[in-house]
Formats: C-alpha cells, sequence, structure tokens
C-alpha cells in the first residue's frame, strides 16, 4: 500500500495544490496530513476544503491548537485568520486527533514528537526521547525539514512542509512510502 504524508501546509493554498496534483503522478492510496494546517498564509478555509475535497486524514498540529485557542499572535496572522475562518472549519481543526495510529503498519502519526507536545526532533536531536515511543515507523511534522532517520529498531520520518519549507529548498515537500517494502520517496514541487 502507497501512503503520502504531508504536513506543515499553513494555509498555503498554492503549495498545497500544487503537492496533490503532483500526488497524481503516483498510485497512492491514502494521504495523511501531520497537522499545522493553519497559520502564517491568508487561506485556511479554502486549505481545508481542498484536504476534505481530497479524503485526507488529518491531525492537529500546535497552530492549529493555538487558533482554536484563541491566539492573537501577529507573527502566525492569527488576527486575520480569526476574522476569515468560518465556524465549520474551525469545527474541523477542532475535531482532529493528536495523533493516528496504524495498527497494521505499525506506525505512530503525530506533529511532534508523539505524547510529548511540541518538542521538535532534528536529525541532531536527541532520539533517547522516543525510547518510550513504541512503534517502528514514527511519522511527524512541526520542524519543517525532511527527514528520515534510524534510532535502533524505530524509523523517525519527516515529510517536511507544504507551506513552509525551512530547509534552505523553497519547494513544497511531500512524502511517499510504502512500509511493507521500505520504501521512501522524499518529493519537491
Amino acid at each position: 500500500m502507497n501512503l503520502a504524508f504531508i504536513s506543515d501546509i499553513h494555509s498555503n493554498l498554492e503549495g498545497l495544490e500544487k503537492v496533490i496534483k503532483k500526488m497524481e503522478d503516483f498510485s497512492i492510496d491514502k494521504i495523511y496530513c501531520l497537522g499545522d494546517i493553519v497559520g502564517y498564509g491568508d487561506n485556511p478555509n479554502e486549505v481545508i476544503e481542498l484536504l476534505k475535497l481530497n479524503n485526507i486524514y488529518c491531525i492537529k498540529g500546535n497552530h492549529d491548537d493555538m487558533l482554536i485557542n484563541g491566539s492573537l499572535e501577529e507573527k502566525y496572522n492569527f488576527p486575520f485568520t480569526q476574522k476569515i475562518i468560518t465556524v465549520e472549519s474551525m469545527n474541523f481543526l477542532a475535531n482532529l486527533q493528536d495523533n493516528i495510529i496504524l495498527i497494521e503498519e505499525d506506525a505512530i502519526l503525530s506533529h511532534a514528537v508523539p505524547f510529548s507536545s511540541n518538542i521538535y526532533l532534528y536529525s541532531n536531536s536527541d532520539f533517547t526521547i522516543l525510547d518510550s515511543v513504541n512503534y517502528k515507523y514514527i511519522f511527524m511534522g512541526h520542524t519543517h525539514y525532511p527527514m528520515l532517520m534510524s534510532y535502533y529498531d524505530k524509523k523517525v520520518i519527516n515529510p517536511g512542509s507544504v507551506g513552509q519549507p525551512r530547509d534552505s529548498n523553497s519547494k513544497s515537500s511531500f512524502l511517499i512510502c510504502d512500509m511493507k517494502d521500505e520504501r521512501f520517496e522524499f518529493i519537491r514541487i
């Protein structure tokens, strides 16, 4: 089964449209979004509608949670977002789970380090924080950096960012994988 992963869209409609269009080049069974749907950009409602239209399974990111809890931080564009976001979009964000477990794949999907709130995990971080996470595959976003690392018997995978890449490459990033064959392919567009 081919799975696709996206993260950190941050209301960037154009980035999400390009990524979804590029995914048509592949045989993908399911698409997952690892959170931070909103923040920074000007199109939260359109992004949420596109996620729903494409049956993309989503979890809640820290920016989604901040907006739900009434943050007015200007640097995240929340005052503008709160003026334009619909009740339906807010309900969509409020009903997102913090994690998704894929039992057959022995995987957990989380925005940041699972069960640890907003901790960033980079390739040079201390991975011992994952010792208590008992899944073979750990998918997370949050850092905006694509990453595939092995930590003992675990694989830690970050698809990078659709809406705001921060790894010196301005192209949107997403991941296609087949965990049965342990094939992971990062795509930039």
